[in-house]
Order: structure tokens, then C-alpha cells, then sequence
């Protein structure tokens, strides 16, 4: 199935169970990447209570920086992240729907609803 953008999260908790670093994880958005049909590639990662790192990554000419400078993030066109304030659930519910929005209004992409996103965990 062919989906534009993947996602994937990490909890504390998930972290704690394997004895994960931050640094640990730095290469999985990499892997999340190598999604042939994945234009664009969010990482969730839970870093404290309410408090969540997102890493967006694009394939393509997709500048996702926009998306992420609205939330008070930076980096680069393709590569780039943010910090958002909120229980992990509603934080992913949230970027998952405006990156949605972005795309739409930004980018001008045509797909179906059932080929926006997939979650992998």
C-alpha cells in the first residue's frame, strides 16, 4: 500500500525497556526513510512528561521546514524537527493532521484519504 507519510513514536517507557539513549535512536528515522513509496517520515519520541521530540524528514523537494518552525522549530528544508507540549496520543493526532493540512495547501500532492498515512511501530 502506497502511504505519502509514515510515522513512528517511542515512549519513555519503550526507551527504559531497552535500555535506550537519545543517541540510540538517532538512525531510526533513517530506516523509516527507506520506505520506498514515504514522501515524508515522522519520529515521536517521548523525552519527558508531556514533552515530545519531532524529527521530520522528506524525500523528494517537499521543504517540511515551515511545518516545523510553527512549532518553534528549526533545521533544515528536509530535515528538521521541533518540541511539543502534550500527551504523546494528542501531540501525533495533532502533527499528523497539520502536516496533512500543510501538504495539502503547500504542496498541491492528489491521494486518497486511505493513502495519507500509516503508523509503524
Amino acid at each position: 500500500k502506497d502511504n505519502l507519510c509514515i510515522y513512528s513514536y517511542l515512549t519513555m517507557n519503550d526507551m527504559k525497556k531497552i535500555r535506550a539513549t537519545a543517541g540510540d535512536t538517532e538512525d531510526l528515522i533513517n530506516y523509516l526513510r527507506e520506505h520506498k513509496d514515504a514522501l515524508i517520515v515522522i519520529l515521536f519520541r517521548e523525552i519527558g512528561k508531556n514533552k515530545i521530540k519531532i524529527n521530520f524528514r522528506t524525500k523528494g523537494n517537499i521543504d517540511i521546514l515551515p511545518l516545523a518552525r510553527g512549532y518553534n522549530g528549526g533545521g533544515h528544508k528536509f530535515a528538521c524537527g521541533a518540541l511539543c507540549s502534550g500527551n504523546l496520543k494528542d501531540v501525533i493526532k495533532l502533527i499528523i493532521t497539520d502536516t496533512e493540512n500543510f501538504i495539502k495547501k503547500n504542496v498541491g500532492l492528489e491521494y486518497s484519504r486511505d493513502q495519507w498515512y500509516a503508523s509503524y511501530r
